[in-house]
Order: C-alpha cells, then sequence, then structure tokens
C-alpha cells in the first residue's frame, strides 16, 4: 500500500495548483448540492481559469484557415491542421467559440487548452433544417447514420431492444431524444433512423426548434500503436459534444488476459483531462486506456450507456468530477456512470459526485486490486458502488444516499467509516470462476480473488440509516458452495439507524436459501455472533439523528450512549490523510491532516 500512500500525497501537491472556484452553471442550477457536502467534497466539475499561451504554441480559431500556420494569435489555423501537424511537446491553444467537426486523430504527446478565458466548443453534431413531412411524421435526410449489430450474446429480454447499439443521436432544443426501432413507436420524446433510405424521423414538426444530429464518429481520439509517444496527451479546458461514438478516447494496450503485475502495459502513460464537459452521446461519452492518469474536475455527464470507461490504468486518480445522468438510453446491458474495468490497480477515486443514474454509478470489474474509493458523494443512482471480481478495495468517507454499496465476488474489501441514507449494502458471492464463461473474450474470474476467495471483508464504523429498498439496512448473499470461509472478517462498530426497518437479511452457503430475515442485531448476533461485534441498532428519526439532513451535515448529533468507533488500520488512515484512526462512526468521524 506505500505506493498508493506516495501517489496521493502527488497528486494532493498538484491539485492544489488547480485554483478557481467551481461551475455555477448549468449543473448546481438544476441540481443543487448540498452545502456542507459541497464545502467537505467539492468543489466538483470545471473550474474558473485563465490560461496562458506557452511560446511557440499553434493558435486555432474557429474561422481559422488551413492556410496559415497559427504561428500568432492574429493568424489563427483551423484545428484539424494542427491536429495533424503538431508535434510531440506542442500546445494547441483554441480560441473561443464553436468548432462543428471531429475525427481529431492524433498519437503524439500534445497538450489542447482554451486561449485565455475563453470556452472552446467542440461538437460532433450537425444542424438538420431539411425537414419534409412523410405520412404521420417528419423526416430528413441524413448521410451520416452509424448503425451496430448487438454484440454476440445478445438477449432482447435481458438487454433491451436492438437499436441501442446503434451509435446516432438527436438533440432538440438541448434535449437528447432516445431511439427507438420503428416508425410506430415514435413520441414526442424519440426519434428513428432509417438506416436502408438514410432518414430520421421525428414525431412532430420541428420548426421553430434547433435539431443536431450525430455527424463526426470522434471527438479527440489518441490512437496507439508502435510508433505512438509514449506519454498521452493533455486536454484542459475544452467543452466536447454529440458525438457518435466517444468525446474524447485515448487508446493503448489492452491485452484480454490475465496480467501479472511486473508485466503490466505502459503505454500511453500520464493522460491528463482536466476542466473539460464531455456530455451526450448515445453510448460512451469517455475511453480511456491509460497508466498513470490524471482526471479532474470535468463534467462527464448524460450518455446513453456509460459516461465513461477506464480499462487497464493502473495507479490514476479520478477526483473532483461531476458524473449525473448515465444510461440515458435505459440501455440493459452492462451500463454505468464509471466503469473502471480490466486490472486497473491502484485506480483511485475520490472528491467526486454521481448523481441521478439508474444503473451503477460507480463499478470497478474484473481483477482489480488495492483499490481506493473515498470522499465520494452518490445521490440517486440505484446501485452507488460495485465492486466485483476484486481484490482489497478501500472504501472509506463516502456517502450513498439513495444509492446502493455492492460487493460482489470480492475479496478482502475494508469499508470504513461511510454513511448510507435510505441505501443498503450488499455482500454478494456465488459460483462464478469454478468454469470460464464462455461469451466473454478471455476468464475474467481468473483475475479476481477465486472461487475460494471472496471472503475476508472488514466492515466498521459504517451509519446504515433510514428505508432503503425492502427495507432492508445490510444484506449477505451467499450462492457459493465451495468457500467454507464467511464472506466478513468482521463487522463491528456500526450503527444501524431508522424506523421500520429490518437490521439484517442473510445466509451462509446455499443451503440456506431462502435468505432469513433479522429484525434486531441480537436475533442476528445469535447465529453470526463469532463475526458481529460492538454494532448499535437503535430507532430514531433521521432528523434528530444527523445536524441537518437537508444541508448534508451528517455529522451525529451528541446522542447519549451512541458506539465510539473503532480504530481503521493505520496504513489505511494514513492513506486517506486522517489525523485520527477512530473516534466516531461514519462519514465526516475524523479529522483531515497528516498523521503524525
Amino acid at each position: 500500500m506505500r505506493h498508493l500512500v506516495f501517489l496521493i500525497s502527488f497528486i494532493s501537491a498538484f491539485a492544489a495548483s488547480l485554483s478557481g472556484q467551481s461551475y455555477s452553471g448549468g449543473y448546481y442550477d438544476t441540481n443543487p448540492v448540498p452545502p456542507f457536502i459541497l464545502e467537505q467534497f467539492g468543489p466538483f466539475g470545471p473550474q474558473d481559469k485563465t490560461y496562458v499561451a506557452p511560446v511557440g504554441a499553434i493558435f486555432v480559431a474557429p474561422d481559422g484557415k488551413d492556410s496559415n500556420t497559427g504561428d500568432s494569435i492574429a493568424e489563427p489555423t483551423t484545428i484539424e491542421w494542427a491536429i495533424a501537424n503538431a508535434k510531440t511537446g506542442d500546445t494547441i491553444v483554441m480560441r473561443g467559440g464553436l468548432y462543428r467537426t471531429g475525427q481529431l486523430s492524433f498519437a503524439t504527446q500534445i497538450t489542447i487548452q482554451p486561449y485565455l478565458d475563453e470556452q472552446p466548443v467542440l461538437k460532433g453534431s450537425r444542424v438538420a433544417i431539411n425537414w419534409e413531412k412523410r405520412g404521420e411524421h417528419w423526416a430528413t435526410p441524413w448521410e451520416k447514420l452509424y448503425p451496430q449489430d448487438p454484440p454476440p450474446y445478445y438477449n432482447p429480454e435481458r438487454h433491451g431492444p436492438p437499436c441501442l447499439w446503434n451509435q446516432d443521436l438527436v438533440v432538440v432544443d438541448g434535449v437528447m431524444l432516445t431511439p427507438v426501432g420503428a416508425l410506430g413507436e415514435l413520441t414526442d420524446d424519440t426519434f428513428f433512423c432509417d438506416y436502408e433510405q438514410k432518414a430520421v424521423y421525428l414525431a412532430n414538426n420541428p420548426s421553430g426548434k434547433t435539431v443536431e444530429i450525430t455527424y463526426y464518429e470522434f471527438g479527440l481520439l489518441r490512437t496507439h500503436d508502435s510508433d505512438s509517444d509514449p506519454v498521452g496527451p493533455t486536454i484542459d479546458g475544452i467543452d466536447i459534444l454529440q458525438y457518435s461514438a466517444q468525446c474524447i478516447a485515448i487508446l493503448g494496450d489492452d491485452p484480454y488476459r490475465t496480467i501479472e503485475l511486473h508485466e503490466m502495459p505502459e503505454g500511453p502513460i500520464g493522460t491528463r483531462i482536466v476542466n473539460c464537459r464531455a456530455l451526450m452521446t448515445p453510448r460512451t461519452g469517455v475511453r480511456v486506456i491509460s497508466p498513470q492518469s490524471y482526471i479532474a474536475y470535468n463534467d462527464i455527464s448524460r450518455h446513453g450507456s456509460v459516461c465513461m470507461t477506464v480499462r487497464m490504468s493502473h495507479d490514476s486518480v479520478f477526483e473532483h468530477n461531476i458524473v449525473n445522468g448515465g444510461n440515458i438510453f435505459q440501455h440493459r446491458s452492462f451500463p454505468s456512470g464509471i466503469k473502471v474495468f480490466n486490472q486497473s490497480h491502484a485506480y483511485i477515486t475520490r472528491n467526486n459526485i454521481f448523481d441521478d443514474m439508474t444503473c451503477i454509478a460507480l463499478w470497478y470489474d474484473v481483477g482489480h486490486r488495492e483499490s481506493v474509493i473515498y470522499d465520494n458523494y452518490f445521490r440517486n443512482c440505484g446501485k452507488g458502488l460495485k465492486i466485483e471480481i476484486s481484490h482489497r478495495a478501500y472504501i472509506a468517507n463516502n456517502v450513498f444516499d439513495r444509492s446502493e454499496l455492492f460487493l460482489c465476488n470480492a475479496g478482502e474489501c475494508e469499508v470504513f467509516n461511510n454513511t448510507l441514507i435510505d441505501s443498503r449494502m450488499d455482500i454478494m458471492r456465488n459460483n462464478r470462476g469454478i468454469r470460464w464463461n464462455k461469451r466473454f473474450s478471455f476468464n475474467h474470474a481468473a483475475t479476481g480473488p477465486g472461487i475460494y476467495g471472496y471472503h475476508g471483508h472488514k466492515i466498521a464504523n459504517n451509519i446504515f440509516a433510514g428505508n432503503p429498498r425492502d427495507d432492508i439496512l445490510f444484506q449477505i448473499d451467499d450462492r457459493n458452495e465451495h468457500d467454507p470461509e464467511f464472506p466478513a472478517e468482521l463487522i463491528t462498530n456500526n450503527l444501524f439507524a431508522g424506523t421500520n426497518n429490518i437490521a439484517f437479511e442473510a445466509q451462509f452457503q446455499p443451503n440456506d436459501w431462502p435468505m432469513t430475515q433479522f429484525k434486531t442485531l441480537e436475533e442476528f448476533d445469535e447465529v453470526y455472533g463469532e463475526f458481529v461485534s460492538g454494532n448499535e441498532q437503535i430507532e430514531i428519526d433521521l432528523n434528530a439523528l444527523f445536524h441537518s439532513r437537508q444541508t448534508g451535515d451528517l455529522r451525529l448529533n451528541d446522542l447519549p450512549g451512541l458506539i465510539p468507533g473503532t480504530a481503521i488500520p493505520y496504513a489505511v488512515a494514513q492513506m486517506l490523510g486522517w489525523k485520527t484512526v477512530g473516534n466516531n462512526v461514519g462519514a465526516f468521524g475524523h479529522q483531515k491532516g497528516v498523521i503524525p
């Protein structure tokens, strides 16, 4: 864990150099964040900043000319020319304004940034103006459509209609419409693509409205091959939206096999995506394959299926971002806000807001080790955090508000000082890993703890409060016939609070099915007392439990007789920068600062 402490310290010093106030438009106007949460975990999203153009920069503008080389601010070139001609170490400085372009592909270590405080916007759509009435609907011809076949494992009953795999997007007056598979299914908030006739249909006359339809596949595409620079790009302060595939794609080594630590791929390393808005795609907004990457102060929101996917990106940091509106199209094939996938060891997620998603907000899946998730705010996300097929995740000081915490076929996770409101925690394991599921391209389960290693979790100092799904605060769902160990090594010093809820639902080994419900801790202790100690259950209204739920101040009121927190492991406290290693339960039950 020592390298994690060093990495966090280094990134903290770097992040402190980013100054400015939190972005006050758009997101915060419609999704106000409780003030105490913003004070403790924020700021979230893009920051006000004035950029300095370095000597030798290439200047571009929406009205730039390809005949210019961009040597001066007075004679800017085009963004297309700059991307095609930039050399390693160059900086492209973008004047403010709208650039309707795409397929900006490069393989060099470059920086792309704004000019001073101007705001450049890359858009992958074009405005549709040639509409005609065809029968009961309105249509426009459109050459750039992106039909896609569903994957081999597609099941219409499980994964939804096949049209969700197509990569087209229609935006009417800034609002994303949902695709349908037939003209007869059109409604006010949907669109239909006729791929044979190359036309897009709407239900109503779009006269007087701005209708944008995706035209380009990618915004910024960093390619990767043997001739590419070993270091990734810096993309800072750019708004990028409405692309068919991804707003930003950083390609790199992504072997489909189990990788040992000593043979981790190393390219491109150090990608930085900062102060950007990556918005509105039909499938995935951002894709990153880059070890030691730094992704911070962005708004990565409103995407059809996945806001961002991260693969093979060990020793990276994701912080101070807004992730809102994942799975806009109600996709049912592995949708998520942020999907950290395929052996991205020591991936740190901290100080982010995950908000309003009908999917898993943050999903660490397949072979991760030493994951670190702390100081995040999950709100209205169904499942807020899922750790799956992974070893040793450290989860601390997060707030889960109507957003579940889920450990699935994971091992040795440490869950300390989190506050869950109307949100339950699930620990689930099954027989996955006893054989290779051939629908996937490699044996995912082999990267994790293994069929005999889905245990060893430590659950301490957490608050489980309110009335979550099915009124169950904590669930252990054990369907594994091979691991004789109880899933949790200890469940201690947790506070279960609320009214009319069920403290636990549990089964240990499949022969315990159906699960037993325990209304009280005493009932649970009688069966699983070997693993449970020092917890407390109280009947209390949440307004009396916390300082102020409305403002997000979820510190406990000074109530007589409440349990103290137990000491968390010293290494974890040091990693999180906590002065104290246990003086209270729940989030905010510690002091931040360097441990002596």
